[in-house]
């Protein structure tokens, strides 16, 4: 059973609440099992009609203003907290039933949780590594090459190779196809995309390569991904997280 904002109960709303916002101080991966885990298959919530739009408007605009406090207690630039901010609060406004709320309120907190871990893992590193990092994770959808990554900071593609393994514990080509496979996985889960159109958008030009790809990395196959929301959980993505 997934944990849907508005399937959230009255009852220990608040601990619930506080529970989401640890998670995203901490740039939980996890996050999305971990509140799974909270719904109780023995009591099963009704939907909120659409007449209450209002009201779950409210709350999603609370829980994003709390968000925003969490990323930045976790180290995420208050500047960055406060755009996005802007971004929901806009998105949130405009959501016109609850199932587009849904949508909305799991991607905000997809966001925040990952951009947090991303600021906290980069953080530790280096200053090269850092940059070439910024660098893929901004133009993963275009053709990355060793070399071309490794001029950006004056290194061999060799040595920059050999860093990111002491660094981050892989190597660069690993790194690049983490970064594209888990923008892969949160557009199968969050987005209307078709997988043809997600292949294009991370860097893939055979979907079929693409494939191969993600079941190797996840363990599944991204149609099977898409219809069922779940990785297995020996998969190497997860043992990645």
């Amino acid at each position: 059973m997934s944990f849907v904002f508005s399937n959230i109960p009255i009852c220990g709303k608040d601990t619930i609440e506080q529970y989401i916002m640890t998670l995203i101080s901490g740039g939980d991966l996890g996050y999305r099992e971990k509140l799974s885990a909270l719904a109780d298959p023995s009591h099963s919530f009704s939907l909120p009609s659409d007449d209450s739009i209002l009201l779950w408007r409210h709350l999603a605009i609370s829980h994003l203003l709390l968000a925003s406090r969490a990323a930045a207690d976790g180290g995420l630039p208050a500047r960055t907290a406060a755009d996005l901010v802007s971004c929901y609060r806009q998105e949130i406004s405009n959501a016109a039933h609850i199932d587009q709320l849904n949508r909305i309120y799991d991607r905000m907190i997809d966001d925040f949780v990952h951009r947090v871990h991303a600021h906290r893992q980069a953080s530790v590193l280096s200053a090269p590594i850092r940059q070439c990092m910024s660098y893929i994770d901004s133009r993963y959808d275009q053709k990355l090459t060793a070399d071309l990554i490794a001029s950006r900071v004056g290194y061999s593609s060799s040595h920059l190779s050999r860093r990111f393994r002491e660094e981050l514990g892989l190597s660069l080509t690993e790194y690049i196809l983490k970064v594209r496979m888990e923008h892969a996985i949160r557009l199968l889960r969050l987005s209307q995309l078709s997988i043809a159109n997600i292949c294009e958008a991370v860097g893939f030009h055979s979907q079929s390569h693409f494939s191969r790809q993600f079941r190797k990395y996840t363990g599944t196959a991204p149609s099977l991904f898409r219809t069922t929301g779940h990785l297995p959980p020996r998969s190497s993505f997860e043992r990645s997280r």
